[in-house]
Formats: structure tokens, sequence, C-alpha cells
């Protein structure tokens, strides 16, 4: 992970075992712990994420999150201990003229990071 302390894209917050996490847009760099992340995911996790068991799926989600953004299209990732610990998408939904815009909304948590207030933190951003 680099240094990002001074970079304006970047948040921090107060997680609830009293660790600081970093909050920022994923990048290409991050591809790595991505993966890594999505691929030391219990299986329960796995089917809760993607609605199934299939390792192929983890290397699909970091190439997606860490390519560069486009239009309607977010991916932030949350970074704890020097590594990417949960990770958020979102996805703008078409809406008619006049409609509040509407989003699918992803979210993963790394295994023995859950209960820490990362899921939260990535929706109130």
């Amino acid at each position: 992970m680099t240094d990002t302390a001074h970079r304006p894209d970047t948040g921090h917050a107060l997680l609830a075992d009293g660790t600081t996490a970093e909050i920022r847009a994923a990048r290409p760099e991050d591809w790595d712990d991505v993966l890594r992340m999505h691929e030391e995911m219990s299986p329960e996790d796995l089917r809760l994420r993607f609605f199934a068991v299939n390792p192929r799926y983890a290397r699909a989600a970091a190439v997606r999150i860490c390519a560069p953004g486009h239009r309607g299209y977010q991916a932030l990732v949350v970074v704890a201990h020097r590594r990417v610990v949960g990770v958020a998408e979102y996805t703008a939904l078409p809406t008619a003229p006049g409609e509040h815009t509407s989003a699918d909304i992803a979210l993963a948590v790394a295994e023995g990071h859950h209960g820490q207030g990362i899921g939260t933190l990535l929706l109130d951003t």
C-alpha cells in the first residue's frame, strides 16, 4: 500500500476495535490485495457476496473493482493494517427524468474484520 496520508481523495475513520482505517477509491495497484481478500472469504461469505461459491468470482471482482472507473460506477476500499479489509461497489441505475437516482450496491468485508463497522462506514461514504 502506498502512503496516502496527504491525498485529498482519502478519508480516515476509527473502527470499532480502535484501528484507524483509510477509505478511498480503489486503484489498479490494489488488485493483489482485493484478490487476496476475496480469495480468503469463507464459503458462506462468498455465497452471500456472489450468490454462489466459485473461486473464479474472486478474480473477476478484483479486475472489476481495480479497473479505472467509468460513469455510473464507483469502487471504494477500506485499508487497515496495510491491507484491504473492505470493498464497496455501486452502479447507478438509469432513471426517468425527475426521479431520484438509485444504485445497486455490493459490500464485502475481509475475514476476521466483521463487526468492526467497516460495512457501515462504506455505506455512509
